[in-house]
């Protein structure tokens, strides 16, 4: 156990961080570190999202963004109560079927020269996009 293991998830403030990160990062030519953090952005978009629609906070142990993404869809889909066409009009299209899916925590380790200039753009794009439906959903009440 660490010190942080009491702390609660906070996947909306934490997607927030990183998509600024990943803006910065980016401006300054620095595309692994951009596109290592829009992965994050995704990711805790997306597990935001989830959380919102079972209305549960609990944390959610997954990385896989394609993953995540299926999981959201099939929420998306099972839960008719709850419509998110306001903010994903066809959430089987490109939406969640995005390059960044092949996103890994792993990148971390990899060599100068994984990502390039083009797919860090494109992956922060992605993550923005996923960020932007959270910040929709937020001012719409959903929390």
């Amino acid at each position: 156990m660490t010190k942080y293991s009491n702390l609660i998830d906070d996947y909306k403030s934490s997607a927030k961080r990183h998509l600024n990160g990943s803006d910065t990062l980016l401006r300054e030519n620095q595309y692994e570190e951009s596109a290592y953090l829009a992965g994050y952005v995704s990711e805790c978009s997306i597990k935001k999202m989830v959380q919102l629609i079972l209305k549960n906070d609990a944390p959610i142990f997954q990385h896989d963004i394609s993953l995540l993404s299926n999981q959201l869809i099939q929420l998306i889909q099972k839960t008719a109560e709850f419509s998110l066409s306001k903010y994903i009009p066809t959430p089987q299209g490109n939406l969640f079927e995005g390059s960044i899916n092949n996103w890994d925590p792993v990148l971390r380790y990899k060599t100068d020269g994984t990502i390039n200039e083009t797919t860090a753009k494109e992956w922060y794009r992605e993550a923005s996009v996923h960020y932007n439906i959270l910040q929709e959903m937020w001012k719409d009440g959903y929390s």
